[in-house]
């Protein structure tokens, strides 16, 4: 699976629920694709939190090539920026992702789009050129479940101890009751591999 996330992904493993080594896990196991401004929040908000060290849980994946950091040179982000937000720069790593997967989808048809901000998806759903991205959109919580049902990346115990602590610490900012709803399904799945 081919992966681009918003900072808020990263920053859960890293900051909220301090499990790096899950997200190394996670990491290691898909192509991960790292737009700049998304990589900057994150050193940001990381540095601001007093935790710049766990840094090094991405840093060394991008020496190894493990994670593709993006290049706005590669792509005209200008042009689907503007359409997306009326700016032709990003000015969030959410805007950033959005504009980076309008390209990427066309050579990775499967790729798992990861935002956690409700208004840019709602931004995403309401462009009808977006379509194809809105289609492939996923909270970080469905990637995490993905990695235990679909991907055996992660351990049943070690995925619903990840939700049990973004829940404890309200990580994405949602309701209670979404994350004993996404609990009750990694409880309740039956991994056959």
């Amino acid at each position: 699976m081919q992966v681009i996330a918003d900072a808020t992904f990263y920053l859960v493993f890293l900051l909220d629920i301090s499990k790096p080594d899950y997200l190394g896990s996670i990491l290691d196991a898909q192509k991960f694709f790292l737009p700049p401004l998304v990589d900057k929040e994150i050193q940001i908000k990381l540095k601001k939190e007093g935790n710049p060290l766990n840094y090094t849980y991405i840093d060394r994946r991008l020496k190894n090539n493990q994670i593709k950091k993006l290049d706005n040179s590669e792509f005209d982000l200008g042009l689907i920026l503007k359409y997306f937000t009326g700016k032709t720069n990003p000015k969030i790593g959410e805007d950033e992702v959005v504009a980076y997967s309008f390209y990427l989808i066309k050579k990775y048809p499967y790729l798992c789009i990861v935002l956690d901000d409700g208004d840019a998806r709602e931004r995403v759903k309401t462009k009808k050129k977006l379509h194809h991205v809105y289609s492939q959109l996923k909270w970080s919580t469905d990637v995490i479940v993905d990695c235990y049902c679909n991907f055996n990346i992660l351990k049943r115990q070690d995925c619903i101890q990840i939700i049990y602590e973004m829940k404890k610490v309200n990580a994405l900012k949602i309701p209670d009751r979404m994350y004993d709803e996404i609990l009750d399904r990694v409880k309740s799945f039956q991994n056959l591999k």
